[in-house]
């Protein structure tokens, strides 16, 4: 049974037969056979024209190449699209080609995501901000810097997040069970884990909004291993790092060790205490995209998703 081509595979083939192609290469590309292709060279020239019918009128190809085109030089510097903004685009495309009855219907974004095959999803990851070009005088020089640290004085400490109320997004439900869910708790704690290249994990610090918590009323912290500390929205503040900065510093002295301690560059670890046994340096956001150093990230994850 031949294979069934929507409206904008059609228009992509032609598009393909008029920039001359090879015939080979498109049956291959779009799994068609010769016949197929040979019908629709016959009808080019009219699926071109034809474009697409909408209430608003036909639509040309042209319309929505520009409109893709656009997209694609947004989207390749890293900016986010939505539907207003891709309607936003359209309309403004068909005024200056004197098309003022184009507005942009939700029937034609439907038809243009699926010409394109665009997707709406969640931009994960931090990769649009990474400094490329740091990256690698960072790369040429992290060697030399810790050259003289043996893996168990190399350590790396970062913040999470912790949202201690809430609950997963998932579940298992019947066959015939509505779907529904309750709304995600936001309350939230920091967590400030630190551990060295070997997996030696230094005790976390929790950063909650209340001097002090209830549910540790009478719990002796250096018992159970953890550090607690508060700030108003329950984040890392300067004031806070550079207090556990110190204390950090106190303890690698009392034990007579040299290390070097990986910190990112943001703004609440910008600190400048004169430690006599943490040399810190600093990361450049390389994380989003680059691997030189995504081992000891691995680390810092893993010793801490494990027996804590």
């Amino acid at each position: 049974m031949p294979r069934k081509l929507n409206q904008s595979e059609k228009i992509r083939i032609c598009k393909d037969i008029q920039s001359g192609h090879k015939d080979k290469m498109i049956c291959e590309g779009f799994n068609i056979s010769k016949g197929m292709l040979y019908r629709l060279k016959k009808k080019r020239e009219g699926i071109l024209a034809q474009g697409f019918s909408t209430s608003e009128g036909t639509i040309g190809y042209e319309l929505n190449a520009q409109v893709y085109e656009i997209f694609r030089n947004l989207r390749s510097k890293g900016f986010p699209i939505n539907w207003s903004t891709l309607k936003l685009i359209a309309r403004k495309i068909a005024y200056r080609n004197s098309n003022h009855d184009f507005t942009a219907s939700n029937g034609w974004l439907y038809r243009f995501k699926k010409q394109f095959e665009i997707k709406f999803r969640i931009l994960h990851s931090e990769s649009r901000s990474a400094d490329k070009e740091g990256a690698e005088n960072f790369r040429s020089t992290f060697n030399d810097l810790l050259e003289n640290y043996g893996g168990e004085n190399i350590f790396n400490c970062d913040e999470t997040a912790l949202f201690y109320k809430a609950v997963s997004k998932k579940s298992f439900v019947e066959k015939n069970e509505s779907h529904s869910g309750h709304k995600i708790r936001k309350e939230r704690m920091t967590l400030l884990l630190c551990c060295s290249y070997t997996g030696e994990k230094y005790k976390p610090l929790i950063i909650g909004r209340t001097k002090s918590l209830r549910v540790l009323k009478g719990v002796n912290l250096r018992e159970i291993g953890i550090e607690y500390d508060a700030s108003c929205k329950a984040w890392m503040t300067k004031n806070i790092f550079e207090n556990w900065l110190s204390r950090f510093n106190e303890e690698m002295r009392e034990k007579r060790r040299k290390i070097a301690l990986l910190i990112d560059n943001a703004t609440c670890n910008a600190v400048s205490l004169k430690l006599s046994n943490v040399d810190q340096v600093y990361q450049i956001n390389i994380f989003g995209s680059l691997n030189y150093l995504k081992l000891a990230q691995k680390n810092l994850q893993a010793c801490f998703s494990i027996n804590l």
